[in-house]
């Protein structure tokens, strides 16, 4: 093979190993979330159909595919399930009670 098909190959895999690695964070999520997993379920139900998502085996060579397409077909719940507030709940979110709190110490910070 010529040095250049070499190149390209390499940089291919390269770039689906990575986009591999972000989907496989994705799916690995909601396997060990309970709460993110219930929630996908109850997105699936108004749409699509209830599969559960697949994550990707080393010795299964066609197990990347069915991962990346599973993924592909649950993308609208997926995407409604991770911007749900009861997902994001445990993130600190700014809100106007939060601003309340943190103005007296930055003014009293100014003053030193």
């Amino acid at each position: 093979m010529p040095p250049t098909w070499s190149l390209l190959l390499n940089w291919v895999n390269s770039y689906i190993e990575c986009s591999r690695v972000r989907v496989r964070r994705i799916t690995t999520f909601f396997h060990r979330t309970t709460n993110a997993n219930h929630q996908l379920e109850e997105k699936q139900k108004l749409v699509l159909p209830c599969h559960k998502l697949k994550t990707d085996v080393s010795c299964r060579w066609n197990s990347a595919y069915e991962m990346v397409d599973r993924l592909l077909e649950q993308q609208p719940a997926i995407c409604a399930t991770l911007l749900s507030p009861q997902v994001r709940k445990g993130e600190a979110d700014l809100t106007a009670t939060s601003l309340e709190v943190i103005v007296p110490f930055y003014f009293m910070l100014q003053l030193m």
